[in-house]
């Protein structure tokens, strides 16, 4: 090798480490980085903490999005408010903080609409805590497709960055927003409303507290009471509400159709056609539903705001529940220790239930035992087992609705009545009967309506036992 040759091989490395090391210091400077270099062999285009980023400006073809943070949340400047996907803003800053480049595509292009680079696909622009800024040209996607081509402002070496930073420097307004709704625990849910087109209303609300002079005859079966749409208020079945509300979270924004709408008829929503209220302790959620488009998008918005948004018809199984669905099925679980007599009738035949209490003489109280009495079982008068007479009690008490009455009235006088009554100052009683409705089912009479049917077959079999227990064949 000639003495040139070998000079030249020497040094034109080194004149490439030079240019490196200068390009590396030039950015530094310029974009007023704040942290030592990254040590470990990476193109590094900025290095800050991410808490430093204060401004963000994202300019596309698509518009111009400013992002700047207050009170440690950021908030959109231009071109109007809207709630923000925090964590995503997030990744953006992170982006603009510690961006590193892949390699060196070209230090001197001549021709920068190779890369996309003569009218970037966006420009993205940072201003930090000390009032410098980093701004970066982003170009075309590379031929490989997972990752970007990008330039720093000042600079004419072109670099290729991970597709991340590419998505996050060309995001929109709309990818930056709030999709989710507010989220409630089953357990904090203090009121429920549903409001939907061919669909009884549902109302549902936290179990009142009993008032101070109320003696306590019934279960009180969980957490909540269904006041609408039945004729008179029934229980709810906890674990099956508790399944509504944790599938609320299905409930999110697909798609931002109209934030200053000229006409909110347009889309169904000068009268909305729905309504789901869920009020708990700390959140609440509120929608307001219109029409649905030809791609199966429903309309909704929220009261006291005009933005319209738009779901996928196929995230509202809870619109569409039926209210018996959620009911509690037992007709009455009355308090044993509360009850003195249950009156059994079908027709000519009468059967009673009853239970004596005697006050136990203070010599016979065993040590620590909280019972201040014993109980006589008898059933038509003759004593029974304890044991024998808990489990009819049970069969009385464990009858279950089946199905919702589809008719308005059930005529006639019940053929079978069973009749608590109870120990209580006022010897309250509290009755259910049972009406022919066809040859499976009766009509279940309560206090003067009749919403649900029973099988014909949980009650002849409650009846078999009653007579079982009496002694009648």
């Amino acid at each position: 090798m000639s003495r040139s040759k070998l000079l030249r091989s020497l040094v034109f490395p080194l004149v490439l480490l030079v240019m490196a090391g200068g390009i590396y210091f030039y950015l530094r400077h310029r974009q007023g980085a704040g942290e030592p270099a990254v040590d470990d062999g990476r193109i590094v285009l900025s290095s800050h903490e991410k808490n430093a980023v204060l401004r963000m400006e994202l300019e596309t073809a698509a518009g111009r999005v400013v992002l700047v943070k207050k009170d440690g949340r950021w908030q959109v400047e231009e071109p109007y408010p809207v709630a923000l996907n925090q964590a995503r803003v997030d990744d953006i800053a992170y982006s603009f903080s510690r961006l590193f480049a892949e390699r060196v595509v070209e230090e001197e292009p001549e021709d920068f609409g190779l890369y996309g680079l003569d009218e970037p696909r966006a420009t993205a622009r940072a201003v930090l805590a000390d009032q410098s800024q980093l701004v970066f040209y982003l170009g075309d996607k590379t031929s490989v497709g997972d990752s970007y081509y990008l330039q720093v402002a000042g600079s004419p070496v072109v670099y290729t960055v991970w597709r991340t930073h590419g998505v996050n420097f060309q995001a929109a307004l709309d990818d930056l927003r709030e999709r989710s709704l507010p989220r409630l625990n089953p357990e904090e849910v203090e009121y429920f409303r549903r409001k939907w087109p061919g669909a009884p209303e549902i109302e549902i609300r936290k179990t009142p507290e009993l008032a101070g002079d109320e003696e306590e005859t019934e279960f009180r079966l969980g957490l909540w009471r269904m006041d609408a749409p039945y004729a008179r208020p029934q229980w709810v079945e906890g674990n099956e509400f508790a399944k509504v509300i944790q599938d609320l979270p299905m409930l999110r924004i697909d798609e931002f159709v109209d934030d200053h709408p000229a006409d909110l008829s347009r889309y169904g929503l000068a009268n909305p056609r729905g309504e789901l209220l869920v009020q708990g302790a700390e959140n609440t959620l509120h929608l307001l539903f219109g029409g649905e488009n030809k791609d199966g998008l429903v309309y909704f918005k929220t009261p006291g705001a005009d933005n319209v948004y738009a779901m996928k018809k196929s995230r509202l199984p809870v619109m569409e529940i039926k209210p018996f669905a959620l009911v509690e099925k037992f007709i009455l679980l009355a308090f044993i220790d509360r009850v003195e007599q249950v009156l059994i009738e079908d027709g000519q035949e009468e059967y009673s239930l009853t239970i004596e209490r005697i006050e136990k003489p203070e010599a016979k109280r065993g040590k620590g035992e909280e019972e201040a009495s014993e109980a006589v079982y008898r059933v038509n008068g003759r004593e029974t087992e304890e044991e024998a007479f808990k489990k009819l009690y049970q069969e009385v008490i464990g009858l279950r609705v089946d199905a919702e009455n589809d008719r308005q009235l059930v005529a006639g006088e019940p053929g079978i009545r069973v009749s608590f009554v109870f120990d209580t100052s006022d010897r309250q009683m509290i009755s259910y009967g049972f009406l022919p409705y066809d040859k499976d089912f009766y009509a279940v009479t309560r206090n003067g309506t009749a919403d649900f049917l029973i099988a014909r077959s949980r009650v002849e079999k409650m009846l078999a036992a009653v007579r079982a227990h009496a002694g009648v064949e």
